[in-house]
C-alpha cells in the first residue's frame, strides 16, 4: 500500500474522531507514558534533490511533569532523488553507440531522534514546541545503474539531523488525544553528491574523462549548502496507556 493511500486514510479518521464528544481539559501529567503514531508529508530542501514524500512514523514519549516531557522518534519514508542534480550517466554499448540516462532512483529514509517537548493546556487543547536531536540515513536504490557502476547493492547516505517543531493536540477521551505538527528537520552532515548513483566519472556525462560527451544534457541544481531545512507536516495520534 502505498503511503499517500496509508496517510490519506489517517485523515479520514481525524476527522471522524473530532466528531466525538469534546473533553473538558486536556492535562499532560508527570510519569505518564505517551505512545503517538505519526503520518505526515516530507517537504525537502530544494537543495537535497529529494522530491516531497509521504511518511509513517511514531513516538514514545514520558511525562516529567504538567510541561516538560522527553522522548524517542522515528519516522520512514521513500522519497524520489531528481536525477537531474548529477551529470547524465553515460556509457557506451559498442564503439559507435552510446547511452544516455537521467541518474533517478528512489530512495529509503529512516529518521531517528530524541525529543524534548514543552507545552501548555489552552482548554481541551494542548500547545506544545519540541527539540530534539538525531540522524537521518537513506538507504540508496541504485540496482537500475548496475551497467556504470562496480557496486550494485544498496548503499547509504547518513547526517545528523536537528529536529525543531510546535504543535498542537486535542484530547478526546483521558486515553486518546489528535494532533497535528510542524517541524523543521535540519540536516547538518548531508551530502548531495554521495547520493549520486553513478559512482565512476568515466560514466559520467561530464567531458572531463571520456572523449564522448554531450554539452548541455545535465541539469542545472541550484548549489549544495552547508545545512538543510526539510519540513514534516504531521497528523499524530496520542495514545495514554494506563491513565
Amino acid at each position: 500500500m502505498k503511503l499517500s493511500r496509508i496517510v490519506g486514510g489517517a485523515l479520514c479518521l481525524a476527522f471522524a474522531v473530532l466528531l466525538g464528544p469534546k473533553p473538558a481539559h486536556a492535562q499532560q501529567e508527570g510519569g505518564q507514558w505517551q505512545v503517538a503514531p505519526v503520518f505526515g508529508v516530507n517537504v525537502y530542501d530544494d537543495a537535497t534533490g529529494l522530491e516531497t514524500a509521504g511518511m509513517l512514523g511514531g513516538t514514545v514519549m514520558y511525562g516529567l511533569n504538567s510541561i516538560f516531557s522527553v522522548g524517542l522518534g522515528f519516522g520512514y519514508s521513500r522519497p524520489e532523488m531528481n536525477g537531474t542534480y548529477f551529470p547524465n550517466a553515460i556509457w557506451k554499448v559498442h564503439a559507435d553507440t552510446v547511452l544516455m540516462n537521467v541518474a533517478g532512483y528512489q530512495a529509503s529514509q529512516w529518521t531517528y531522534y530524541a525529543n524534548l517537548q514543552a507545552g501548555i493546556p489552552l482548554g481541551s487543547l494542548y500547545l506544545f514546541a519540541q527539540g530534539g536531536i538525531g540522524g537521518v540515513t537513506f538507504w540508496n536504490d541504485r540496482q537500475s545503474f548496475a551497467e556504470v557502476t562496480q557496486e550494485t547493492d544498496r548503499v547509504s547516505e547518513s547526517s545528523m539531523m536537528i529536529p525543531l517543531g510546535v504543535g498542537l493536540s486535542y484530547e478526546i477521551s483521558s486515553l486518546l488525544g489528535i494532533g497535528v505538527s510542524a517541524v523543521d528537520e535540519i540536516y547538518t552532515g548531508y551530502d548531495r553528491s554521495n547520493m549520486n548513483p553513478v559512482f565512476e566519472a568515466r560514466f559520467q556525462n561530464t567531458c572531463e574523462v571520456e572523449n564522448f560527451c554531450i554539452i548541455g544534457a545535465n541539469g542545472d541544481p541550484p548549489a549544495e549548502k552547508s545545512s538543510y531545512h526539510n519540513f514534516r507536516f504531521s497528523l499524530v495520534f496520542n495514545f495514554m496507556p494506563g491513565r
